[in-house]
Parts: structure tokens; sequence; C-alpha cells
């Protein structure tokens, strides 16, 4: 906006000194109209009249050339410091390493990173399906409720909870009201076997994805913290270094043109690791205003992230980050 504004001032200006430059001459032919004149005392006078105009334009013209040489040397000098940034960025980039004996660098790192917020999600997705079926019993995937059928009937399969299975279900909490965590407990625990916990992720992915777009952007923030507290340590710099960058493009005249140049030096294990930085407590609220003002996770690959983050479910749990910013 504010070279939009100079740049207007500078036409305006410009436009005023060439009319003044051009007004004289022509009111001068207006008034004196009577043909080329023959004697040489008549053309020194005009001559006269011309020479403060020639200067005005002159002028005019200088201005625009130190414009034109201002311009030039601000773009070199933007491109040469934006390109310094990138070099900068890829740097950094090839310096992140991973892995448990930190043997991964580069994009395999960041590769590494995204497995691992994925392992603390699935961690998570223990809990999601052991309170959603403690207290929110009546909103369960029906994957939910076989799971529950089968171990309230001690082993009887359900392929499919119908409506006499979801009561039989529902019944045996609405009779244990007053304390469902316990009763759940009975059946459910830390010590289930490995066949269990991996079914329970299952139906906590899905009591996950099938919650308000608040409530996964509130989940997804708690497991950030978790993994930041694991590996901050190694990405942090990363994220303050993109927030340097993307708050330098925001201030040059060629900011979207350097944007693009940057988004398509991130690769989609970087985007995907984008995406949980915004989400979680330790971004601010300038670098998300950046990366949704410059449509840094345009890109973003949806089968990268944690949960089946289909168009239209992704979509929701941005433009969710966006109000809560």
């Amino acid at each position: 906006l504010r070279y939009v504004m100079q740049s207007a001032i500078y036409k305006a200006v410009m436009a005023i000194l060439i009319i003044c430059g051009l007004v004289p001459i022509l009111l001068y032919f207006y008034a004196f109209h009577s043909g080329l004149s023959q004697t040489h005392a008549s053309w020194a006078e005009f001559g006269s009249f011309l020479s403060p105009i020639i200067s005005i334009l002159a002028f005019t013209g200088l201005l625009y050339s130190i414009k034109l040489t201002r311009n030039q040397f601000q773009q070199q000098s933007e491109e040469n410091s934006f390109f310094n940034l990138i070099n900068l960025h890829v740097n950094k980039v090839i310096k992140i390493t991973g892995g448990k004996r930190l043997e991964l660098e580069g994009m395999e790192a960041f590769k590494y990173y995204v497995s691992e917020f994925e392992t603390i999600y699935n961690t998570k997705c223990y809990d999601y399906a052991r309170s959603a079926m403690a207290y929110e019993t009546d909103k369960l995937p029906n994957l939910g409720y076989q799971f529950l059928y089968k171990k309230l009937t001690h082993g009887k399969e359900c392929v499919f909870a119908g409506e006499k299975e979801i009561k039989h279900v529902l019944d045996y909490f609405m009779h244990h009201d007053n304390d469902r965590w316990e009763a759940l407990k009975s059946f459910v625990n830390e010590s289930c076997s490995p066949l269990d916990r991996e079914e329970l992720q299952n139906i906590g992915a899905l009591v996950f994805e099938d919650s308000s777009a608040e409530f996964r952007i509130k989940k997804l923030s708690n497991i950030y913290e978790l993994f930041y507290d694991k590996y901050g340590h190694m990405l942090g710099h990363y994220f303050r270094n993109m927030y340097y960058v993307l708050d330098y493009v925001d201030k040059t005249k060629q900011s979207r043109f350097f944007n693009r140049i940057y988004r398509a030096q991130l690769s989609r294990y970087e985007l995907a690791m984008l995406f949980y930085n915004i989400m979680g407590p330790y971004t601010s609220t300038a670098f998300n205003r950046l990366v949704f003002k410059y449509d840094m996770l345009d890109d973003l690959f949806g089968p990268d992230l944690c949960y089946t983050a289909h168009d239209d479910r992704l979509n929701a749990d941005l433009n969710a980050r966006k109000r809560v910013d």
C-alpha cells in the first residue's frame, strides 16, 4: 500500500509539472497566432519565453530518470537480499537432522518428524476413543459400538452394530451413569492387548475426524506441544527463519513473485510440518497471518497428515485456525 501511494503521488507531481510546461506554450500560440515571424527579435523573444518552460520539462525528465534509477537499484537490492535468504533457507534444510541416531538429513529428516508426529497422534487416538466411549457413548462411530458390544458380550462377534447392539451398549453405560469411566476401565484399560489397542486407535481416529474443526485444531495443538517438547530444539530455528523470510517478502514490491519462488522450495514434508506448526501453541498471530496471506499451504498433500484430511475437512480446519487468529 505504501508503494502504491508513493507511486500515485509521483505520477501526480509529474503530471502537474508537464501541464505547467505545456499550458504556457498553448497560451502563447493562442495569443500570438499571426504566423511565423520573419524577424530575429521575435524569435529571440519566443526563445526567452520558452527557456523556463524547457527548464521545467528538463527537470521533469531528470526526476523521471532518477526514479527509474532508484527503482532499478531497489529492485536489484530486494532480489539480492531475497535470494540470499533463499540460500539461507536451503542451507538450514540441509542441516536439519533426524532419526534415532540423527542419521537422517534434509528432506528425509522432515519425513521422519512427520512420522513422529503421527506416532504421537496415534497414541492420543487411544485416549480419544476411551473418552468418547465413556462420556459421549451416543455419538460413537459404528466401529466403537462393535468393539464395546463384543466386550460386553464376552467375545460375541458383531460385524455391524444395529439398533439391538447399540441399545445394549447404551443401556450398560446408562446403568453406570454415575461412574462411566470406571465402568469402561473394567474391560478397556492400559493393559489391553496390542490388538485391542490398535482397534481403539482406529476408533479414536474416527472420533477425531468426525468431530468439529475446532475440536481437531485444539487436539492438534495439544499433540504439537508434546511433539515440540521432544523435537522443538531441532525445528524451532527452521520456523523462526521461515517467519523472517516471509516478513521480508511482505515488505518488498515483488512480494507475490518472491513468495511463489519461496513456496516452490518447500518439500511436501516441510509443508506438513508447517501445517502442524501453525496449529500448535508456539506459533504467532503474525506468522500465521503471513502463512495464510501468501497461501503457503496451497500445495499441502493431505495424505501426508496424520488424519484423513480430504479437501473439505482440511479447508474447514484451516478456516477454523484463521478465525482463532
